[in-house]
């Protein structure tokens, strides 16, 4: 009776094995189940002045300040109501800055997060809208050429794209190519 067990071990563990490896091949290869995928575009913003400290709010179903007002329960005076109909629609990465007076948004600024939160958020960053300190953060890049990269800005106009990174002294293709997960 025990060779009759080994034999049948002999045969189920290979079997098991196998099958535990197709399975695994298989899942490695397939698509990200449709049940994942966000049919709606996604914009996250930092919302500051309104809460104590900032809030990041992630938007799926309209991009409008106002809407974003709403949905920290906060009223808008009429000054400001008109001015927000006339604003463009909310970009990935804003920092909306409210100024709120007796529990109303009085007025607001708009700005861009640290480039430390949008690539934290995943955000893709622009060469034209990093500060120094943005630049800083980024691998490979020391105070120095964050300064150089931002004279070169304000000398030479911007960016527009990462590869126009080249004209300035010190960033070549190696670089830009370390960064391009950065900025996709």
């Amino acid at each position: 009776m025990l060779p009759q067990r080994g034999l049948l071990l002999l045969i189920f563990l290979p079997l098991v094995f196998l099958s535990y490896d197709i399975g695994r091949h298989v899942l490695v290869n397939q698509d990200v189940p449709i049940f994942f995928s966000e049919e709606r575009p996604v914009v996250q913003i930092a919302l500051d002045g309104a809460l104590e400290g900032s809030a990041v709010f992630q938007i799926s179903d309209g991009f409008s300040l106002e809407r974003v007002i709403k949905m920290a329960d906060l009223g808008v005076n009429s000054f400001l109501h008109h001015s927000l109909a006339e604003i463009e629609p909310l970009q990935p990465g804003e920092r909306i800055v409210l100024q709120v007076v007796n529990g109303e948004v009085a007025d607001y600024t708009r700005g861009w997060m640290s480039s430390a939160q949008r690539i934290i958020l995943g955000i893709s960053l622009h060469p034209d809208r990093m500060t120094e300190k943005d630049w800083d953060y980024l691998p490979g890049v020391g105070i120095s050429l964050a300064a150089e990269i931002q004279k070169n800005r304000q000398e030479n106009g911007d960016f527009l794209e990462l590869q126009a990174l080249t004209r300035v002294r010190g960033i070549g293709p190696k670089r830009i190519k370390l960064w391009e997960d950065f900025f996709k």
